[in-house]
C-alpha cells in the first residue's frame, strides 16, 4: 500500500475518532435535559419549513388546531399532538463544544434540512434548525434559533416534525360521533338502488326481495364510512364538477342517523386507482379509496344474512318450539329452564340453543317458496323476538323462512337432523 494512502487513512481515522469523542464525551452532561423548557399546552403556533420550501403553519384557535398556511383547514388532532409532544419532550443527547474558527458547514446547519419555530401563548419564540446526521445516523446535529451551540438529538425527531400541510390537515370526510346509531342506508346506483332499514333490533335489506341483513356486515359498512378519510385533494374548490363526474354523480350514499345530519357522499369518475368524490358539507373535491366504492357497488344479496337467528344463545330468555314454550327462571340455585312449570335438563337446553343460534344456511333462494312447515321456532331476548319456520322441499332438502323475509334459506340436512334430536327436550 502506498505511503500516501496510509497517511490519508490515518487522518480519516483520527478525524472520525475526534468526532466520536465530541459526540460521546466532549460536552456530555451528567443528567439528560430537554432542549426546550416548555409544556405542550403552552404552544400556540408552529411553523415548519422543509428544505427551504414554503412553510406549513398551524395555530391553536379557541382550543382547536387549524392549518392556516399554505391552506386553511381543520388540523388532524393526533398529528398535531405528535408535533407538540416531540417539541415539549425533545431530549438533548449532548452539546458539542465548537472552537472559534470551526467550519459550521460541516454540521449542515447553515442550510438546514428542516427548521421548526414555535410560539407560546405569552409570545415567546423558540425553534430549531436540523442539519446533518452524526457519524452514528441515529442522531442528528441541530441548533436552537437563539443559540449558536451545536446540539445532538435523536434523528427520529426530525422525521416526526417534518410534516407537510397534507400530513397535518384533518383528512376525515365526516365529522361524526361514533356512538350515534344509523337507522337508514340508501345507495343510488346507475341501474338500481340499495336500501337497508333498521327495524327493531335487525337490519333489513328492503331492496327486493326483502331479506334480513347480516348485522355485522352492515355495522362494518357504516363504520367504514364514519371513519372514511380522503386519499388526496383533487381541488380545494371546484366550479365545474362535470370534469370529475360529479355534476351528475354515479353513486350517492345517504346514511340517516338517529341524531344529527345524515352522511351524504357523492362519487364520480375513476382517477387511476381512486375515485373523485365530494360531500355537500364541504367545498373540496377529493379522492376516495376504491375499496369504499366497491362497498357501494356490491350486490344486495351479499348483505343477506345466512344465519337463522340474530340472537346469540346467551341472550335468549325464552323460546317456543311449535306449541312448547320454555322460559328461563332465576332461582337461588341459579338459572333454570322450565316448560309449564317442569324443569328441563339445563345442559340439553344450552346445547339446543347453541346449535340453533349457530346454524347457517348453505344457500339463499331469492323467493319465498311455498311449503308446509314441520317446525316453528321462536326465540325471545330482552329486546327482540325472532321466528323461523322449517320444512322440507323434498326428502333431501330442508328449507326455512324467517318471519318477514321474502327469501328462502336452504339448510344442511345432517345439521338439521342433529337439531331435531335435541328438540324433544325431555324433562329431568
Amino acid at each position: 500500500m502506498k505511503r500516501s494512502t496510509l497517511v490519508a487513512a490515518a487522518v480519516l481515522f483520527l478525524l472520525a475518532g475526534y468526532a466520536y469523542w465530541l459526540e460521546h464525551d466532549g460536552g456530555r452532561d451528567e443528567g439528560r435535559e430537554t432542549v426546550f423548557d416548555v409544556e405542550m399546552d403552552a404552544i400556540a403556533r408552529v411553523e415548519i419549513t422543509r428544505d427551504g420550501e414554503d412553510g406549513v403553519v398551524i395555530e391553536r384557535e379557541e382550543g382547536t388546531w387549524r392549518v392556516v398556511s399554505p391552506i386553511d383547514a381543520a388540523a388532524d388532532a393526533s398529528e398535531v399532538e405528535l408535533v407538540l409532544e416531540n417539541l415539549a419532550t425533545m431530549e438533548l443527547e449532548r452539546a458539542i463544544p465548537i472552537e472559534a474558527g470551526t467550519d459550521r458547514g460541516a454540521f449542515g446547519i447553515e442550510t438546514p434540512r428542516l427548521e421548526v419555530r414555535f410560539f407560546t401563548a405569552d409570545g415567546a419564540e423558540h425553534g430549531l434548525r436540523f442539519g446533518k446526521d452524526t457519524l452514528t445516523p441515529a442522531n442528528q446535529y441541530v441548533e436552537r434559533i437563539d443559540d449558536a451551540t451545536v446540539l445532538v438529538v435523536a434523528s427520529v425527531l426530525s422525521n416526526n416534525l417534518a410534516k407537510t400541510a397534507w400530513d397535518l390537515r384533518d383528512k376525515a370526510i365526516f365529522n361524526l360521533r361514533e356512538n350515534v346509531p344509523a337507522k337508514h342506508i340508501s345507495v343510488r346506483r346507475p341501474d338500481d338502488r340499495l336500501v337497508l332499514e333498521h327495524e327493531g333490533e335487525h337490519w333489513i335489506v328492503t331492496t327486493p326481495p326483502r331479506a334480513r341483513a347480516n348485522r355485522f356486515d352492515v355495522t362494518g359498512f357504516v363504520s367504514r364510512f364514519r371513519r372514511a378519510e380522503m386519499v388526496d385533494i383533487a381541488a380545494e374548490t371546484a366550479e365545474d364538477l362535470s370534469e370529475y363526474g360529479l355534476a351528475s354523480p354515479r353513486l350517492i350514499l345517504r346514511i340517516e342517523l338517529d341524531e344529527g345530519e345524515p352522511i351524504v357522499l357523492e362519487v364520480g369518475n375513476k382517477n387511476v386507482l381512486d375515485y373523485f368524490a365530494r360531500t355537500p358539507s364541504r367545498p373540496q373535491v377529493f379522492l376516495l379509496e376504491a375499496g369504499l366504492v366497491e362497498l357501494l357497488e356490491q350486490d344486495a344479496r351479499e348483505l343477506w344474512s345466512t344465519m337463522l337467528f340474530d340472537a346469540a344463545a346467551y341472550e335468549v330468555t325464552q323460546f317456543q318450539i311449535n306449541a312448547r314454550r320454555v322460559e328461563q327462571a332465576i332461582t337461588d340455585a341459579g338459572d333454570v329452564w322450565r316448560e309449564a312449570g317442569t324443569e328441563l335438563d339445563k345442559k340439553t337446553v344450552a346445547e339446543l340453543l347453541s346449535k340453533i343460534t349457530a346454524i347457517e344456511a348453505t344457500a339463499i333462494r331469492p323467493e319465498a317458496l311455498p311449503f308446509e312447515p314441520i317446525t316453528t321456532i321462536t326465540l325471545w331476548t330482552e329486546t327482540a323476538e325472532e321466528e323461523i319456520k322449517v320444512g322440507k322441499e323434498n326428502d333431501d332438502t330442508v328449507i326455512a323462512q324467517r318471519r318477514g323475509d321474502a327469501v328462502t334459506l336452504v339448510l344442511d340436512l345432517e345439521t338439521w337432523r342433529a337439531i331435531e334430536a335435541l328438540l324433544k327436550l325431555e324433562p329431568l
